[in-house]
């Protein structure tokens, strides 16, 4: 809607300078007036595409500029072995919790699931090299390749045996809620993996 806003406006302001120069014979050659308009098309086509992302903008712009909330690990194994509820749009502050928090734990811990700071959400974020991705509703789909894996979790002392798999698909949302079917493999799937027993109460 905006984006039709913007050509509409644009459309008439073409027909105006050119009934302007046509009706007044201005001085001003017609190049110029074509260097103009290429100047205004430029300027139209920064703005379009700046509007059109303007929900994404937003909520970028929130999440930087709110105060960081790192909340505290869980440990309760009664609250960890419970399963987490759907997460909606209103959880979303709970995904840039659980980002603030995961960071705070970067030289420990990969990932986590939104029950390891409190909330019965089915979120996660999982480490994807220099980023934090959060997954929002993830579903395993499909698993290929499995193995023996040994891991560790920030909610327990130690480490423990579990069988993984290599590959596996998934579908999530993205802090926009916008749906993703995605593959993943080595290191990065076996994080998801653990995340998402989380969600489902299952403690490694």
């Amino acid at each position: 809607m905006i984006q039709q806003e913007v050509t509409s406006e644009l459309s008439k302001l073409i027909k105006f300078c050119i009934g302007l120069y046509l009706l007044f014979l201005t001085p001003y050659p017609m190049s110029y007036i074509f260097e103009l308009f290429s100047s205004l098309l430029f300027d139209v086509y920064i703005i379009t595409h700046i509007t059109l992302n303007v929900k994404r903008f937003i909520i970028i712009l929130y999440f930087s500029r709110r105060k960081q909330m790192v909340r505290p690990i869980m440990k309760d194994v009664l609250f960890l072995g419970q399963k987490s509820e759907t997460a909606t749009k209103a959880d979303l502050s709970v995904a840039q919790d659980l980002m603030d928090t995961l960071a705070s734990h970067k030289d420990e811990c990969v990932g986590m699931a939104a029950n390891m700071i409190g909330v019965k959400k089915n979120i996660i974020v999982v480490n994807v090299g220099f980023f934090n991705v959060p997954m929002i509703n993830p579903v395993i789909l499909k698993k290929e390749g499995p193995f023996e894996a040994e891991e560790g979790c920030l909610s327990l002392v130690g480490s423990r045996k579990t069988t993984r798999f290599k590959k596996i698909t998934v579908e999530y949302c993205d802090i926009e809620m916008k749906k993703h079917v995605q593959e993943f493999t080595d290191f990065t799937a076996q994080i998801i993996q653990h995340e998402c027993d989380h969600l489902q109460g299952i403690i490694i």
